[in-house]
């Protein structure tokens, strides 16, 4: 995972902070801990990615709604009380 946020400053210093590109990485950050059984660790990329998301997509609410729904899925699976509270 070091990796990948050494990715992500390298992301920020080339073009800025909040793009696209921060959004392909965090999920596929969130893959890796999947395949590795690491799935509790996606909370927190979750949520970066929904910090991220509006300022990355500004006009588009669907791909910000489309990140939202995913932390909303995760809570589904695996806390079903942050869900409702979400």
């Amino acid at each position: 995972m070091q990796k990948f946020e050494k990715l992500m400053d390298e992301i920020t210093k080339e073009h800025s902070t909040n793009t696209p590109y921060h959004i392909y990485v965090l999920y596929k950050m969130a893959s890796i801990n999947n395949i590795a059984g690491k799935i509790q660790e996606n909370e927190s990329i979750f949520e970066r990615i929904n910090e991220v998301a509006p300022m990355a997509y500004p006009e588009k609410p669907s791909l910000i709604f489309m990140c939202h729904s995913t932390l909303l899925k995760y809570y589904l699976h695996y806390d079903v009380d942050k869900c409702c509270s979400y």
